[in-house]
């Protein structure tokens, strides 16, 4: 049977709250853990059973004043047949309700197993009336993209089978995609640890330590170049077989379906974009013979140029370009730095006025040049991708900062 999305999801919820009780034991004197196990057990039954309403279009008329044992007639009604485990479902809502209103605690002894006992009753309910089994439901069927659900049951096939490297490439191509599909977390690349992305995921319920976890676990999946969505390992970080055991792969497919159920719908948000990305720095000369210069040792010693250091030893400077009035460069433009490698004699005593900028340019020019010579603005970078989602980009003074 075909299960709606939102009794898949009460399914799943009351599985995973018997899936963190069951099996663990508890002595008779531990009366607190058998109290929160009581009331865990009963919120999932009641999960499971108005799921199971739900999915047969028989839910109790008056849902805002439903309890538990309001689902049993519905559904024996509509299905002619008596849900199980009826009796032990009203002794457990019988001692829950004691234990919350009255105070009184249940018995150890007949209660210490009751979250096996519960995950046994809806495993029969999900059997009778779904056609599906309730321990093998998985949250990769709450993913809405078939690629990744193929992927998941990929990577947990061969995590059985002891694959455990092949496991983690098809987690980390599955990550891929679930990125890939959402426009607000396009900056996101699988198998890139990076703090600032699990903080930007922690904002749709994602833990932030387990993503990063995850991360550093999973093959560098990149998302363009000739190895787009190939996963790549870095042996000399975390890709080696130490890291390829399966309690690290058992951990990596609880959280990845974890945070690819959670940031299937994440809502797109706006974000601040370095200048560098959409504009282009220009320099424009305001006369005849700007020079962009650099300062070099002035001798060698055997053919091999010595090592500069900024004002030490004799230099000279070597023009590399000389601009006319109105001529213009694009590049890096920056002040010049006494550490710059261009900033040598020249650069810090023979020239008594202006600023010294620094520009490193694409057409090869690379050096310095008088601040007073030269006007700096910000231009929109020369680009159709720019020009149609940030049209209208005025041009900007340049701010040195």
């Amino acid at each position: 049977m075909h299960l709606k999305p939102e009794v898949l999801d009460r399914l799943l919820l009351s599985k995973s709250f018997l899936d963190r009780i069951r099996f663990q034991p508890i002595a008779e004197h531990d009366g607190h853990t058998l109290a929160v196990n009581i009331i865990a057990a009963h919120d999932s039954a009641e999960f499971a059973i108005a799921a199971i309403a739900d999915q047969l279009g028989c839910s109790p008329p008056n849902a805002a004043k439903t309890y538990l044992m309001d689902y049993f007639d519905p559904i024996e009604k509509a299905t002619n047949k008596l849900p199980h485990g009826k009796d032990y479902i009203r002794q457990l809502n019988t001692v829950r309700s004691s234990l919350k209103h009255q105070g009184l605690r249940p018995n150890a002894k007949q209660w210490a197993y009751v979250a096996e006992k519960v995950f046994e009753t809806a495993e029969n309910w999900c059997s009778d009336y779904l056609q599906v089994s309730f321990a093998d439901l998985d949250e990769s069927e709450l993913s809405r993209n078939a690629d990744v659900k193929q992927l998941f049951k990929e990577a947990q096939d061969s995590c059985a089978a002891t694959q455990y490297r092949e496991a983690l490439e098809k987690l980390g191509i599955a990550l891929a995609i679930v990125l890939h599909d959402n426009v607000a977390l396009h900056s996101v690349t699988a198998g890139e640890p990076r703090s600032e992305d699990a903080i930007r995921l922690s904002g749709f319920a994602v833990h932030a330590n387990d993503f990063l976890a995850l991360q550093e676990f999973l093959p560098h999946v990149p998302r363009f170049g000739q190895k787009a969505g190939t996963p790549v390992w870095k042996q000399s970080v975390f890709g080696h077989p130490g890291n390829w055991r399966p309690d690290t792969v058992e951990f990596c497919l609880r959280t990845f379906i974890d945070v690819a159920i959670k940031i299937q719908d994440a809502a797109w948000r706006p974000k601040a974009i370095e200048r560098m990305f959409l504009y282009d720095q220009q320099l424009e000369a305001l006369k005849d013979g700007v020079e962009i210069w650099k300062d070099e040792p002035k001798s060698s010693v055997g053919g091999v140029r010595p090592i500069m250091i900024p004002g030490f030893g004799e230099q000279e400077r070597k023009v590399v370009a000389t601009l006319r009035q109105g001529a213009r460069l694009k590049g890096v433009i920056s002040m010049a730095k006494p550490d710059s490698p261009f900033f040598g004699h020249f650069g810090r005593g023979s020239v008594s006025t202006g600023e010294i900028l620094e520009i490193w340019n694409t057409d090869g020019y690379y050096g310095m040049v008088l601040g007073s010579d030269v006007r700096v603005t910000c231009v929109p970078i020369e680009h159709d991708t720019i020009r149609e989602f940030y049209p209208d980009l005025p041009v900007l003074d340049w701010d040195p900062e």
